[in-house]
């Protein structure tokens, strides 16, 4: 983007299970230091819904690390006054707590056995997938099942990450924000299909950001500009951006900045 808009661009995205909460925190923490013009947001539902979301991370059993002990981050708590943040007790920071498994921590040979792992489990999940198109008449080339971030999270969820976005938006002091919508194949797939983003209580409040946020608000969906054979925007392996969805991305929102 910084190549593309002749812009200086500062990341401050993450790995790590980062959602709204994080973002607004993130901000205010250290982003805003940098006295930015403009601000792009960029939102992944197909788990910005679920990051800071305690339930669902309890439910699935995914906040404990290997020790046994929580992940020290912050989730979303519903309060009378909209939301606030908490981390759980007992929660233990990362950098003091240690993986018991010596492969785990010292040997770079263990990926190599997480990796045979992970793509046998996707040979599995793509005949799954192979399956499940023969018999609903979908092309594969622009489907992959599973959940849809754009379709399938909670209301609470939705609720819960537009309050955090729109509090980063508030708080910020920037001239212009752009908020931009990242689908996945799922997501792609589910709109090929007849799913329609309009209705879903996130979208419609990110439309209206602008007018509730009393800030310049544009909002960009990425679906839209989704070409015919969206496969190649993602890597196979992980479904993360591939070289050409990066530039895909940067070339849609540029000229905005």
């Amino acid at each position: 983007m910084e190549k593309l808009s002749g812009v200086e661009v500062f990341n401050f995205g993450s790995a790590g299970d980062l959602g709204p909460v994080q973002y607004s925190i993130l901000y205010q923490a250290l982003a805003k230091n940098y006295d930015p013009d403009e601000l792009v947001i960029f939102f992944l539902p197909n788990n910005d819904f679920t990051d800071n979301d305690y339930d669902y991370w309890r439910k699935t059993n995914k906040t404990f690390k290997s020790d046994g002990s929580e992940r020290w981050r912050p989730y979303y708590k519903k309060t009378k006054d909209g939301y606030e943040s908490f981390i759980p007790q007992g929660a233990t920071k990362t950098i003091e707590a240690r993986d018991p498994n010596f492969a785990n921590r010292y040997l770079w040979t263990h990926n190599v056995y997480k990796t045979i792992k992970f793509i046998l489990a996707q040979k599995r999940e793509q005949k799954a997938q192979e399956a499940l198109m023969a018999q609903s008449h979908i092309e594969i080339s622009a489907y992959k099942g599973g959940y849809s971030g754009y379709f399938d999270a909670t209301q609470e969820e939705q609720k819960a990450a537009v309050f955090y976005i729109n509090k980063l938006i508030k708080e910020s002091k920037v001239n212009k924000i752009i908020l931009v919508a990242i689908p996945t194949l799922s997501d792609l797939g589910r709109i090929a299909a007849g799913g329609n983003p309009k209705d879903m209580l996130w979208y419609q409040e990110f439309q209206a950001a602008a007018s509730k946020t009393g800030k310049p608000v544009k909002f960009i969906d990425l679906a839209k500009f989704a070409p015919a054979d969206s496969t190649k925007l993602f890597w196979t392996c992980d479904g993360h951006w591939s070289v050409y969805g990066n530039k895909w991305a940067s070339e849609i929102i540029a000229p905005y900045l």
